[in-house]
C-alpha cells in the first residue's frame, strides 16, 4: 500500500511541474496584453507599491517592455528551478537516487532560490524606477519571503554538498568491494 501511494505521489508531482512551468512563462505575457492599467497596477503591487501614493500617468511603450523584460527576471529563474525539479522527478522515478546528475539538479535548484531571494528585493526597487522615471520616488522592501528563499537555497546547497559527500562514499564502497 505504501509503495502505491508512493508512487500516486511521485506521478501527481511530476504532471504538477510542467503545469507550474507553463504557467510561469505565460503569466507574465497574459498581464502585458490585459491592457497597460491592468499591468501597472498588477506591477506596481508585485512591487508592493500603492497605486495612490504617487499618480500613474502614461507610462510609455519602452517603460512598458522593461516593466514585462523585469517581472521575466525573476519568473525566469522561478521556472528553470521547476525545471529542474521536472528532471529531479524524473531521475527519482528511475530510482537513480545517488548521483551526479541529481545533485547537480539539487545544486541549481539551490542557485536559483539564493537569485530569487535577490533578484525580488532589486526587482520591487527597479518596478517604481520605471513607472515614475523622472520623479525620484525610491522604495526598497526586503520581504521576509525574500529571507526565507535564501534559507531555505542554502539549506539545499548544503544538501547538495552532503548529497556529494554520499556519492563519493559510495563510490570507494564500490571500489572497495
Amino acid at each position: 500500500m505504501k509503495g502505491v501511494r508512493n508512487k500516486l505521489s511521485l506521478v501527481f508531482i511530476s504532471g504538477i511541474l510542467p503545469l507550474f512551468f507553463i504557467l510561469a512563462l505565460i503569466t507574465p505575457l497574459w498581464l502585458y496584453f490585459s491592457g497597460e492599467s491592468f499591468f501597472i497596477s498588477s506591477m506596481l503591487k508585485f512591487a508592493d507599491m500603492q497605486a495612490e501614493s504617487q499618480p500613474v500617468t502614461a507610462v510609455p511603450p519602452f517603460h512598458q517592455l522593461l516593466l514585462l523584460v523585469l517581472l521575466y527576471l525573476p519568473v525566469g529563474l522561478f521556472a528553470f528551478a521547476i525545471w529542474q525539479g521536472m528532471h529531479v522527478m524524473r531521475l527519482v522515478g528511475k530510482r537513480q537516487i545517488l548521483n551526479l546528475a541529481l545533485a547537480r539538479c539539487v545544486r541549481n535548484i539551490a542557485l536559483m532560490m539564493l537569485s530569487l531571494g535577490i533578484v525580488l528585493p532589486v526587482c520591487r526597487f527597479l518596478i517604481p524606477l520605471v513607472v515614475w522615471w523622472p520623479e525620484k520616488y525610491y522604495q526598497v522592501s526586503v520581504l521576509i519571503g525574500d529571507v526565507i528563499l535564501l534559507l531555505t537555497g542554502g539549506l539545499l546547497f548544503v544538501t547538495f554538498h552532503a548529497m556529494l559527500a554520499g556519492i563519493k562514499a559510495d563510490e570507494e564502497t564500490r571500489e572497495f568491494i
